[in-house]
């Protein structure tokens, strides 16, 4: 295998293992593992565990497990909700966020803020990352593949039936227990956008697409330079990808996180679909618990 084009070499033996040279194979094996795991480490690669989760089986119980459709309803981190389905035949996750539009939220007589907001949300969160899965054997990952995450925003008639109320008029936006208040100027009614709010960074901020990451579960990423507080999706991506990954992405700290979607533009980056990922595994062990035939453990699956 390689890692960044550089070679992690396999250790084979052919020799028999007889009395004499068994200290000698299972010296060259642990001398080879040593020098595989500093290539690795040097190349940044480090705390995670490269041994795969064998999922006994035969293909009739991928077939049974691709013909299912697996669902989690009102999954949620710190304010956020959504509903989540997974869909291992169409290789395909989808979020379902219901909001209810308050009066105040879109005056304009075409309703363009809310058909705006509904396309803008969806555009700025689907197909960013997939999950891929980590488990074997391969009969096991081929028949279930890489997953997208697609985002939808429902429009609900009625206040009870959505997770969240979106008001219009507020000095910032922000949300909190199921409502969402927006900020106007967060549309630019002439430029049909909902990009135009210069922050305080001097970027050129994407509101409705942040304000949807806090309905998903994912906490600011912005504060001053250098700043040391943790984001509450710190944890989630640590174990999703490694600490000094979540060291420098998952923190409040204007120097590492600019470009997130979560500070003050648009990217949506790995670990922002932390809490897509651990949906679609919570989905999976609600319709499969045995984990011995379902891919129903986080690390059963990664984010690429």
């Amino acid at each position: 295998m390689y890692v960044n084009s550089e070679k992690i070499y396999r250790v084979s033996e052919n020799r028999s293992l007889s009395p004499g040279n068994l200290q000698k194979v299972r010296s060259d094996f642990v001398n080879q593992l040593c020098k595989n795991r500093s290539v690795l480490k040097a190349r940044g690669v480090v705390n995670r565990c490269f041994q795969l989760r064998e999922i006994p089986g035969v293909k009739a119980d991928v077939d049974t497990f691709c013909a299912k459709t697996y669902t989690t309803e009102y999954f949620g981190g710190i304010n956020g909700h959504f509903n989540a389905t997974y869909k291992p035949s169409d290789h395909k996750l989808d979020i379902l966020l219901p909001v209810f539009f308050d009066a105040s939220f879109d005056k304009t007589p075409g309703k363009e803020k809310e058909v705006y907001f509904i396309k803008h949300v969806g555009t700025t969160w689907s197909k960013n990352n997939m999950m891929q899965p980590t488990f074997g054997p391969s009969l096991w990952s081929i028949g279930v593949g890489n997953v997208d995450g697609v985002v939808k925003v429902e429009k609900k008639s009625k206040e009870d039936d959505a997770f969240f109320k979106i008001k219009g008029g507020a000095p910032s936006a922000s949300v909190s227990s199921g409502e969402v208040d927006m900020s106007d100027i967060a549309y630019d009614d002439t430029k049909k956008a909902a990009n135009e709010e210069v922050g305080s960074m001097g970027y050129k901020n994407n509101v409705y697409g942040h304000e949807a990451g806090h309905m998903f579960g994912l906490d600011d990423e912005y504060g001053p330079v250098g700043g040391t507080e943790k984001a509450t999706h710190y944890d989630l991506t640590k174990e999703a990808f490694d600490e000094a990954y979540a060291d420098d992405n998952a923190v409040r700290d204007d120097g590492k996180t600019q470009d997130s979607i979560m500070n003050e533009t648009g990217t949506v980056y790995r670990h922002h679909y932390v809490t897509f990922w651990d949906a679609m595994v919570q989905a999976i062990k609600a319709g499969a618990p045995d984990k011995n035939k379902a891919p129903n453990m986080r690390e059963d699956w990664k984010i690429i």
